[in-house]
């Protein structure tokens, strides 16, 4: 198989235990001091530009080193199966990730385990390809569906208008759930305590350290400020423990990205739950998308729209909002 094949099967690239894959990740990071997590500015939220959801826990933790690896301009993705449809160009000894699915909750998917690229691994002619695709009439309708929801996905995306309402919500939410007179914050210190058992005090410093940043990440609201000493004892423990054989480093990646999820529902409820009027609905379990598929609009005419909004401009336009951008 070529450097340049792109590879569609987890089975191709799946390794024994992916804590062994994320501590590589870390240490590398660390050698190359693009360690993204004790930055001052949060690296901007993912995106499959195909269906315009993001990554949640290890998944995205995966994405994120991947991503300050090599200096990747953004956080799009997309399934290694969906670009072979494309036909994208993969760049020189780009290797995929593999995205792990959660069984119970994405029932939907009919595997456990998906390969994946950032966009930024693939040629700058990607996006051109995708446009030549919805314009060619010959071509089979699932690729030119599937290139027109990627160019629909990365202009709301890159507008961050799409949600401005949930992120809305996700700052209330913080704010009343710390609020020293309200009647949740019992449960989020509980919470702390029960994520953190068994964590010396530099862990649980690393722990709040990282909520802190996916904090910041989705909302652009700072929890806690931590001096510069702090964050260089911080980087000196994950240092440490990506050097040990052992899942516990990823596992308090995972738990410190799941609470601080929490930290952003409607009175710090465990499922995602974003207002009191969400508390009586029922709800699907899904991971949060960036942008939902809308099959009454007609998709010549928004494609068509998009494309010439596209093309107008850098591929990597200047994100508008917090959550987006890597360059405050």
């Amino acid at each position: 198989m070529s450097d340049t094949e792109i590879k569609t099967l987890s089975t191709q690239v799946l390794k024994d235990d992916l804590y062994k894959e994320i501590n590589s990740l870390i240490s590398e990071n660390i050698l190359n001091n693009s360690f993204p997590y004790t930055k001052t500015t949060p690296l901007p939220q993912d995106m499959n530009v195909v269906n315009g959801r993001h990554l949640g826990d290890i998944n995205k933790i995966q994405l994120e080193l991947k991503a300050s690896l090599i200096s990747a301009k953004s956080l799009k993705w997309i399934y290694g199966s969906d670009a072979a449809l494309l036909n994208l160009e993969l760049k020189e000894n780009e290797k995929p990730l593999v995205a792990l699915a959660n069984i119970s909750k994405d029932s939907h998917l009919k595997t456990d385990a998906q390969t994946f690229y950032l966009l930024d691994q693939f040629s700058e002619n990607s996006l051109q390809k995708a446009v030549k695709i919805v314009r060619d009439e010959k071509t089979p309708k699932q690729k030119k569906i599937i290139a027109q929801e990627m160019i629909k996905n990365i202009t709301e995306y890159d507008s961050g208008l799409n949600e401005k309402e949930i992120r809305e919500n996700k700052r209330k939410n913080i704010s009343n759930n710390l609020s020293k007179n309200g009647n949740v914050l019992a449960n989020v210190r509980e919470a702390f305590s029960n994520a953190t058992e068994g964590y010396s005090p530099e862990e649980k410093t690393l722990f709040s350290l990282l909520n802190n940043y996916f904090v910041q990440q989705e909302t652009g609201i700072t929890i806690q400020k931590f001096p510069d000493e702090q964050k260089s004892k911080a980087l000196e423990t994950v240092k440490t423990l990506s050097m040990e054989d052992s899942p516990k480093l990823t596992r308090l990646f995972t738990e410190s990205f799941l609470y601080s999820e929490r930290m952003t529902h409607y009175n710090f409820e465990i499922n995602r739950v974003f207002t009191k009027d969400d508390l009586n609905k029922s709800l699907p379990v899904l991971s949060p998308s960036a942008s939902a598929f809308e099959p009454k609009r007609t998709h010549e005419l928004e494609a068509q729209k998009n494309m010439e909004r596209l093309l107008e401009r850098d591929i990597e336009i200047k994100p508008r909002h917090i959550s987006h951008d890597r360059r405050r």
